[in-house]
């Protein structure tokens, strides 16, 4: 939903309160965020519930960077800027950028890359941020649903969702280890 910069389409995103045109009326140039809550609008008055996709842990160059210089390090993830998820900063600038997407008219986030790997990361890199997350959004919008993705196995991903102190659920994504194993083989 976020305006993106480069790489993947819709990661590496450079400012992460406009929306991306695509997610609004392509000729709002300059009313996206106006564009992108009437559509929220009109979605709940069809009974329709918005989950925004959000990826915290990709952060391209741009007014995000700029604006937030003491949430990177300066080295790269996936090509765009490390955000340093253990920086109370980083964390309290999520829990806000979040919720802003909540007051907007989502009920729920599909949160990318929760653990906020390079592939051979721990997977449980980002328990940590989520926890904090999970108060923030407990304290201000308890009924916000957020499920996380991360490649890996059911144990990978236990942690963030077994003491439902961080998420409510998570896509394990088990094809990735069948098709390894039948590689493996080979």
């Amino acid at each position: 939903v976020c305006d993106f910069g480069g790489g993947a389409w819709g990661y590496n995103q450079s400012d992460l309160y406009a929306v991306q045109y695509s997610f609004a009326d392509p000729s709002a140039r300059w009313y996206r965020l106006q564009s992108f809550v009437e559509l929220a609008k009109k979605a709940r008055n069809h009974n329709i519930r918005m989950v925004i996709d959000w990826v915290p842990g990709q952060i391209y160059q741009g007014r995000t960077t700029t604006r937030h210089p003491e949430m990177f390090d300066g080295s790269k993830r996936f090509g765009g800027e490390r955000v340093c998820e253990e920086r109370s900063s980083a964390r309290q600038f999520f829990v806000d950028h979040s919720l802003a997407w909540a007051a907007l008219g989502a009920v729920g986030l599909r949160a990318d890359n929760t653990k906020f790997y390079q592939p051979t990361d721990d997977p449980s890199n980002g328990l940590p941020f989520y926890r904090y997350m999970r108060k923030g959004w407990d304290k201000v919008y308890p009924e916000l649903y957020v499920f996380g993705e991360q490649p890996g196995g059911a144990s990978d991903i236990a942690g963030y969702v077994n003491d439902g102190a961080r998420m409510d659920g998570q896509l394990d994504f088990p094809i990735r280890e069948n098709i390894k194993s039948w590689v493996n083989a080979w």
